[in-house]
């Protein structure tokens, strides 16, 4: 599975609250259902809606413990959102007189979409849903699930919706490899007759990217951090600065994403086209994918990796925050690493750091558990010598069970925050 796509589907999902802030943005016009949690003076109310509270003012006095449909009369009201309640709480009731500005026939094809976006409580204006309805209904019917995925992310996070960032969300989750895409595009750049000079430097750094020898004789970190700049996501992914010095990279230089971009252009229509249009989209996927609300912030990097005979993409997810000074404090952390390796199969290695104490989970696909124990020793010297402590290394997760077991880690209940980053671990 691509470890984007992993991510994808818990970022849909309404428990992830891992992957996301637990605030809620709401917009005029939304509909949304929530439950009653507590009754305050002035009408005002604490509301459950999916795994999130939220304080609002109400039109009417509701019943506590009750389910009702809300439209938003007003984001904010010193600080606090007006709901209005709506007469009934039957979805069934309420659609049609909610929805009615949207072709039948298109809610009809795509119910079971609409009825999860109601079933998880996603905020939502009927402009919205029929936006998402008509992207759905141009997609291939095969495809149409993986689209589903993307449109609830885009619901779940309160992301702009339009064609650009669905698409980008979907064709970031795409179970085509970053790495595969680059060497397709690379093919084509070299099959090129005549090559224009945008084509010629972006055929250098995917040569770059895709090849072992790219970056001589750097450590992995800094592998990393060389090729996040090189692909233009060092301002989604911040905490690249803290792998040491910059190298291979100059600054303000040309990157992949720059480059596709006049590469698009050019080649407007054709199948080279077409392809920067795809790895545009898989870039912009995962900028949509990082997001900062306040001190706390979510980064998701996917990179081309070729290393030590490794050939694939790794996927990084980062949750911390900045301190006042906004500057990354590395004490306390989460960091996971999705990589398909040859022998462990579809792999996540969680590293989760607490005041510099150092636990380590390992989920794999391997058909038999790894034996880790002469890297142990090895791993904590490593640790001591950064000034952190390893307190325990755990595996699980083999074959069929690996995703479930994923699912379990990124979903459970965490600390409330998780702050900085050390990569050089």
């Amino acid at each position: 599975m691509n470890g984007i796509s992993l991510l994808h589907k818990l970022a849909a999902q309404p428990s992830a609250a891992v992957l996301r802030n637990n605030s809620i943005q709401l917009k005029e016009g939304q509909l949304i259902r929530a439950k009653v949690l507590e009754l305050f003076p002035g009408r005002q109310a604490l509301l459950g809606i999916a795994d999130k509270r939220l304080l609002a003012a109400l039109d009417i006095s509701l019943e506590k413990g009750s389910f009702y449909w809300f439209t938003v009369k007003e984001g904010r009201r010193t600080g606090v959102p007006v709901l209005s309640a709506l007469k009934t709480e039957g979805a069934g009731a309420l659609l049609p007189d909610i929805l009615k500005n949207i072709p039948q026939e298109l809610l009809k094809a795509h119910r079971s979409f609409v009825d999860g976006v109601v079933n998880r409580g996603l905020p939502a204006t009927a402009d919205e849903l029929k936006a998402i309805l008509n992207w759905l209904n141009e997609m291939p019917k095969a495809d149409r699930p993986k689209a589903e995925e993307a449109a609830l992310t885009v619901l779940n996070r309160s992301l702009p919706v339009s064609a650009g960032t669905l698409s980008s969300l979907y064709h970031a989750a795409n179970e085509q490899s970053l790495f595969s895409s680059l060497k397709m595009l690379r093919e084509e750049l070299l099959e090129m007759p005549l090559r224009s000079n945008n084509a010629n430097k972006l055929l250098e750094l995917t040569d770059r990217l895709l090849s072992e020898d790219g970056y001589g004789d750097l450590s992995l970190g800094k592998r990393i951090k060389a090729a996040g700049y090189h692909l233009g996501m060092h301002e989604e992914a911040q905490w690249l600065k803290m792998l040491g010095k910059q190298e291979y990279v100059q600054r303000d230089a040309e990157h992949v994403k720059m480059l596709l971009h006049a590469f698009a252009k050019e080649q407007l229509g054709t199948g080279a086209g077409n392809l920067a249009d795809h790895l545009l989209f898989k870039l912009a996927g995962q900028a949509l994918l990082s997001q900062e609300n306040g001190h706390l912030q979510y980064s998701l990097l996917q990179i081309p990796l070729s290393y030590q005979g490794f050939q694939g993409d790794a996927t990084i997810q980062w949750t911390g925050s900045r301190k006042d000074n906004k500057q990354i404090d590395p004490s306390y952390c989460r960091i996971l690493f999705l990589v398909n390796l040859p022998s462990l199969k579809e792999t996540m290695i969680d590293v989760q750091i607490q005041n510099k104490a150092v636990s380590i989970f390992i989920h794999h696909g391997a058909s038999a558990e790894p034996d880790y124990s002469n890297y142990k020793e090895e791993l904590k010297q490593g640790l001591q010598e950064l000034g952190y402590v390893l307190t325990s290394v755990k595996t699980s997760g083999r074959g069929k069970e690996l995703e479930a077991g994923l699912l379990h880690s990124l979903t459970k209940v965490s600390r409330p925050f998780y702050r900085g980053v050390d990569l050089k671990i």
